[in-house]
């Protein structure tokens, strides 16, 4: 994961494969925030979901055509990332009072 990070904005890449349960691209925080998810390789679907139980078969699909996917988060939400390849997964993350 590379990271870069600002006063209100961090960034990161990840790459998600199958790995049981996904990769944690969001993790909780004290505030809520805006987080963008972007599928960078798009060559196939990324499942995004809330726990470590996700799976392709019940995560949410985020293909090249639906990249960005823009979530608002509560604190204590997490996002989950699974692809039945290796996939590059942008993220993008504001903090309160931070503008897109």
């Amino acid at each position: 994961m590379a990271a870069h990070t600002g006063p209100t904005v961090q960034g990161n890449t990840f790459t998600v494969d199958n790995t049981a349960g996904g990769v944690e691209i969001a993790p909780a925080r004290t505030h809520p925030r805006r987080v963008y998810v972007y599928n960078l390789d798009g060559a196939e679907d990324v499942f995004i979901g809330g726990d470590s139980g996700l799976t392709a078969a019940n995560g949410f699909p985020l293909s090249l055509e639906s990249s960005p996917m823009v979530f608002d988060l509560a604190p204590i939400a997490v996002l989950h990332a699974i692809a039945a390849t290796s996939s590059d997964v942008r993220v993008l993350e504001l903090q309160p009072g931070a503008t897109a």
